[in-house]
Formats: structure tokens, sequence, C-alpha cells
């Protein structure tokens, strides 16, 4: 199969030094993964009750292989109707990869970065850092989460929960396969992990490091009776269950990476963002609306900022795309959209930017930033040459006048005290505290029920 010119994952000429592909083919292949006896939310609800069901999920794996390949992937995309169900359209793009290839590991296990995808996404929409990265010798596992994709949809409640236990099923999973899958086998370091999240999955990875939710928040989230709280109160900011993901996933992971996150003030007080002390980096559009306020979703610019500003504990970095929206950390718009409703359109496309430009200029400082953090290069001149650089001027790894529209930002982390003096505090503790007696209170009276309690 003859791939195109251009497919994800390629960079464009004028790139900078680290975008372009590593010298190593790539193998893919498609893993499903279980996670059993978790809470079942749509059960849940439809029950009245907690319920307990084994989730399933898949992930896409892109890794160095003994290949010359390429890749023809199926995605699908939601139709014009964006949340209400309908028959998701089916795409094919071109890649660069071979599928099921044998891995080569001739350079020793990877480095391994975790990938969850924005709403209504997939991980092959990530494929232009999947390929790229496994190109450059790290392995990718782009988790594909059940209740958030076109096919599979759900409740907002389940995306709530799921989305930080599927980053840590995947962590655990990967400390399994590493010893014993049939092929990737021993192709990975599960210690030596990234986390990445795009969108929705920038929620899930700041939960799963440490960002418990804000009981006070849950209201606007459309979390308004007990049993809906009920199903996602033990992710919140102290509470031992979150305390004990958090230590799970942390003891692994040495770097976040967040591409347009969600959540900002509307998930988490500053005590909770707070309590992240993973390195981060996070890019966005300075005109990124959320891309689907209709969904209930957005959080903006201002949001990725407020994450950016709050994560006090953690050395982070901001790379701010001007002009941009909401298309930040997606794959360029493939050909077969050319015909496609302008709703499908714009869920790959940017008003201002060519995204291919984007995924370039993301795969340059997202591989310094990890090079950095999971191997210990020293590439973070690429990351403070570009913050300390004035405006408008010339960035280390950039040909000459090619940074206009772009700013980076950094953060050194900061002792946190461990009692902040905010009033705002003492408000969400109230509301924990009424929260929590509610709770209390809906247990009670399920145990009076007769209806069996499922758990």
């Amino acid at each position: 199969m003859d791939a195109p010119a251009f497919v994800p994952g390629d960079a464009l000429p004028g790139a900078p030094d680290l975008a372009g592909r590593g010298p190593r083919p790539v193998g893919v292949t498609t893993l499903p993964l279980a996670n059993p006896y978790q809470i079942d939310v749509l059960g849940s609800l439809a029950a009245g009750e907690p319920v307990r069901a084994t989730r399933h999920l898949s992930a896409e794996v892109w890794y160095p292989a003994l290949c010359d390949g390429r890749a023809l992937y199926t995605d699908h995309l939601e139709g014009p109707d964006g949340e209400r169900p309908g028959s998701p359209r089916t795409i094919r793009f071109a890649g660069r990869a071979e599928r099921d290839a044998d891995p080569d590991r001739s350079a020793g296990p990877a480095p391994l970065v975790v990938v969850s995808h924005g709403h209504l996404g997939s991980p092959l929409r990530h494929s232009w850092l999947g390929e790229n990265l496994a190109s450059k010798g790290y392995a990718v596992l782009a988790l594909s989460h059940t209740d958030g994709t076109p096919e599979d949809r759900g409740d907002p409640l389940s995306r709530l929960r799921n989305r930080p236990l599927d980053v840590a099923l995947a962590l655990r999973v990967a400390a399994d396969l590493e010893r014993a899958h049939p092929l990737l086998h021993h192709v990975w370091d599960a210690d030596r992990v990234a986390l990445v999240g795009h969108a929705m999955g920038g929620y899930g990875v700041l939960v799963a490091l440490g960002a418990g939710l804000d009981v006070g928040a849950f209201e606007p989230l459309g979390i308004t009776d007990p049993l809906r709280h009920e199903l996602v109160d033990d992710l919140a900011a102290g509470m031992p269950f979150h305390e004990d993901l958090v230590d799970a996933v942390t003891s692994r992971v040495r770097a976040g990476v967040l591409l347009a996150p969600w959540g900002g003030d509307a998930a988490w007080s500053r005590h909770a963002l707070a309590r992240v002390s993973t390195p981060l980096f996070l890019a966005a559009g300075s005109e990124d609306d959320g891309a689907a306020v209709r969904t209930g979703l957005a959080a903006g610019y201002a949001g990725v900022r407020t994450l950016f500003e709050a994560s006090v504990a953690s050395d982070r970095w901001l790379l701010t795309f001007d002009g941009a929206r909401h298309g930040v950390g997606s794959n360029p718009p493939p050909e077969a959209l050319a015909s496609a409703s302008p709703d499908a359109w714009w869920r790959y496309a940017d008003p201002v930017w060519d995204v291919r430009r984007i995924t370039s200029v993301l795969q340059h400082h997202v591989t310094a930033f990890l090079d950095t953090h999971l191997r210990g290069l020293p590439r973070d001149a690429y990351l403070s040459g570009a913050a300390a650089a004035p405006r408008g001027s010339d960035w280390p790894g950039y040909p000459p006048r090619s940074t206009v529209g772009l700013r980076m930002e950094h953060r050194a982390s900061s002792p946190v005290a461990e009692h902040p003096g905010e009033d705002v505090h003492g408000v969400r503790d109230l509301s924990a505290a009424v929260w929590a007696g509610l709770s209390q209170a809906w247990r009670a009276h399920r145990s009076r029920s007769s209806r069996p309690t499922g758990v």
C-alpha cells in the first residue's frame, strides 16, 4: 500500500528540530482490557443503587518494530447531531506502522506513554503522537474509553468516574503484559511512564495524578441527587479510595502532558490542584472555547490557565497557540472529511491554524519534555529557551522567524502549605460535610430496603 506524502505523525517542512519521526519502524496492535468488579455507572443509574460489573475497554499500542510497513486505520466520527444518538460515520486514513509486527527489543524496554483521548474521541485520533513517539523508541498505549467514543457515548457521570480508573488500569495491565504478553513482553518499562490526556482525557490524568474532585463543584456538573453523588464521591479530595488510586499511579508516572485539558475550576479547587506534584506540560489554543459548549464539557482557555497557575507543586510548562481553538491535540483532518458536514470538519480542523503545523510543534516539545523526564536526556533548553525568549523572537530548535503565534510559559514548583487559609476551603468543607450526611442517609435508606444492593 502506497502511503500519501503526508500522514499524521510526519513533520511539515520547516518544523522544529525534534518534530520529525525517529529512525525506527513502528508496529501497532490492539489490546482488549478488562477491569473486574467495578462500579457500573449506567447499571447503577438504571437500578437506582450501586451495582458492580466488569468494565471492558481496549487500547491501541504503537511500539518500535522489525518491519517497514504501512497501516490503514479505520475510525469513527460522530454525526452532526452531536450528543444525540446516531450512526457514527466511518473514516479511513493512512499511517506508517505495520499491524502486529514483531517488536524491536534491541535497545531494551522502552519508556511507556499512556494516552487518554477526549470526549467522543478515540485512540486513533492520536496516531500523530503514537507513531511519532514509537519511531523515537517509546511505546505508546492509547486507551479507547467505553462510554466516551462516537460508537458508545454513555452518561457523563460514567466519564467522570471511569477516566482516572481506566488510566490506573492501563498501568496495572502494562506491568503484567511487560512480563507475559506473547507479542509485547519486554517491550516497555512499566516503571518509567508518562501520561498524556487530551481534553476530557486531561481531566482523567489530573485526577489520577492527585487532583481529587471538588465536592462543591458537583452540582454544576449535574450531580445533584444522592445516588449520582455516591457514584463519584470516592474520587473527592482526601477520600481513601482516591488516595490509594493516586499512590498506585504516581509510583510509576514521571511526567504528565495535558492537551487542551478540560476541568479548570469547574472540577477542582485550587487546593486540590496543588496536590499534583508530577511535572506537567500543557498546550492549548488561546481561543479555546471547549469546542462543544453544547456538551457541557467546555472549560476553555481560562480553565487551562487555572490548571497551569494552580498546580503549584508541579514544575510545569504552558504552550499557547495564539488564535487556535480546541483542536490542539487531535490528528489533522483526514481527506475523507473533505465532503463531510461542517460540524464533522470542525471536530478536526481549526479556523486559524493548519493542524499539521500544530502537531509538528507539539511533536517537538512533547519529545523534549518526555526525553527530559523519562530518559534524562539534555532537552530542557528546547523548553526553557522558548519560555525565556522575548515575544516574537526565535526559539532553540526553530528555523528563523517561525515562532509567530506561539507562547511558552514556565512555573517552577513551590512548597504547598498543608493547611491553606482561604475561606473558600471552609465553604467546600461544609459542602463536603453536607454531602457526606446525605450519602450516609442514602446508604441507611438502602440498607433498610428489601432490594438486593448488587454490591
